[in-house]
């Protein structure tokens, strides 16, 4: 997660949509003053800070009830979707992969961990978007450029 206030921006980290790849190149570029939550495992050269009562993967509806409302009105919110095949198999290979290489396909799907993002961005009750921008995965590269561009 981060909020930009160099750029007036904040990234909601949604799940398996190249979050920590956006995160780690975010560092490189936004100001000492922004929010930036720790990662899992550590990726340089992004480095935590200022991120006191944040953490990865928050969802939205918090962070808008811990920035200052000037904050969440005013700057660019965004995130990214994935397709929801491309996401689950993601997912399912990083868990193997954690857990020895061992776990089956038929295993992963048992035990109900499907990825699933739209909490992230939307309220409680599901009904709203709360971000400015979805980004589809898919077209990571031209959409990001739009937003940089924007910013």
């Amino acid at each position: 997660m981060v909020i930009s206030h160099k750029y007036r921006f904040i990234f909601i980290k949604t799940i398996k949509t190249a979050g920590t790849s956006i995160e780690v190149f975010l560092s490189q570029c936004c100001g000492e003053d922004d929010v930036f939550t720790p990662i899992q495992p550590p990726v340089p050269p992004h480095v935590p800070r200022n991120h006191e009562g944040f953490f990865n993967h928050m969802p939205a509806h918090q962070i808008r009830d811990k920035v200052p409302r000037e904050v969440w009105d005013d700057y660019l919110k965004f995130c990214v979707e994935r397709n929801p095949w491309d996401k689950t198999l993601s997912h399912f290979f990083m868990r193997r992969e954690r857990t020895g290489g061992t776990l089956t396909f038929d295993e992963y799907l048992a035990a109900g961990t499907v990825p699933v993002s739209y909490p992230l961005y939307t309220d409680e009750a599901r009904s709203t978007i709360l971000v400015d921008r979805v980004l589809r995965y898919e077209r990571l590269v031209e959409e990001l450029g739009g937003v940089f561009g924007k910013l």
